[in-house]
């Protein structure tokens, strides 16, 4: 999307027929914006709106304006949603960019993402410089109704259409799954596919169907380990001869560990597992998970620093694809069971 010029108070001032004085007090909520009529005060409002403009953040810094703050949005503010290993990696990895530079971090915990209103009065507020989004939804009114207000913004995992997203390649890490298992003689291989409200939930099963066929056997998870053990029980019950898996998230696999164990089915012996993301959790369960390693810190470092140079200097963001890599350790092997 071409970068369009940002609205000025002067842009303002001329369309309301008013000075840029009167523009600044309504927009900053200046104690004598009192002194405005209020037919004036919501046609300069109407005016901002129409424009697209949102304050110059430098200029802003420069009064001592800057909240030296960027925002975090997550996919869903769901219960215990901040324990998840996933925006655990994305948290921590953008308060060590942050905390460098002297900045803050807040999690924006209540933005409806299908309505633009609700997401301007969530984010475009004052209370941050800029925000970097964390796996939109696939219908989410989020980052286009962000990038029209011209709010500096960043997306880890978004449709690669917007040029300020920063991803890694989903398909290469289920094509590299999936060679792995069928290098070890691997043919019935079934997926443990993520949801399909999320980019990555469709792009890996997608990526999945193309390399094993539309009739693989499916399951759906949620990216959490109950749905990863639920999903593998009912693979077990609709094909028992299944020798591997291939899962969306380490979370799933490890869901998966624990079915094949209730199951009593031997990993890596009697069925092999692969995961995706290649969280701390991942060396640590046994046996330790072979899984696609997604560049979460590299990518959210890359998004931060980015978001920070637009803010600083109205460059635009510039996304980029991050490629992962599979670590091969205990939970794949050769089929032994007999089919």
């Amino acid at each position: 999307m071409a970068q369009q010029k940002r609205a000025t108070l002067s842009d303002i001032a001329r369309q309301v027929g008013v000075s840029t004085g009167t523009v600044s007090v309504v927009l900053n909520n200046a104690h004598s914006g009192t002194n405005v009529a209020d037919q004036t005060r919501e046609a300069i409002r109407e005016a901002a709106r129409a424009l697209g403009y949102r304050p110059n953040w430098v200029a802003r810094a420069l009064q001592g304006a800057s909240t030296r703050t960027i925002g975090i949005i997550p996919t869903q503010a769901e219960q215990d949603f901040l324990l998840g290993p996933h925006v655990g990696r994305v948290l921590n990895a953008a308060a060590n960019v942050l905390h460098a530079v002297n900045h803050d971090l807040l999690v924006i915990t209540r933005c409806n993402q299908q309505n633009s209103d609700e997401i301007l009065k969530a984010v475009v507020n004052g209370r941050m410089d800029g925000a970097l989004i964390v796996a939109p939804i696939v219908d989410s009114r989020l980052v286009e109704t962000l990038m029209e207000a011209r709010f500096p913004i960043a997306v880890l995992d978004g449709d690669p259409s917007h040029l300020c997203a920063f991803n890694t390649d989903d398909a290469e890490g289920i094509r590299l799954s999936v060679e792995h298992l069928r290098s070890l003689g691997h043919e019935r291989i079934a997926s443990i596919a993520g949801p399909s409200t999320l980019r990555s939930g469709r792009l890996r099963l997608a990526a999945f169907r193309d390399l094993c066929g539309e009739e693989a056997p499916v399951a759906y998870g949620d990216f959490r380990i109950q749905g990863g053990e639920q999903a593998l029980h009912e693979l077990v019950r609709r094909d028992s001869h299944i020798t591997a898996i291939s899962c969306a998230s380490d979370e799933m696999a490890i869901g998966a560990l624990r079915a094949a164990r209730q199951l009593g089915l031997n990993v890596p012996r009697d069925l092999s597992i692969v995961g995706f993301d290649d969280t701390n959790s991942a060396q640590l369960v046994q046996p330790a998970l072979t899984t696609y390693a997604q560049p979460v810190e590299e990518m959210t470092r890359a998004a931060v620093t980015a978001l920070l140079s637009e803010i600083e200097t109205s460059s635009p963001v510039r996304g980029t694809n991050i490629p992962g890599r599979l670590i091969i350790r205990e939970s794949t092997d050769r089929p032994t069971r007999d089919l």
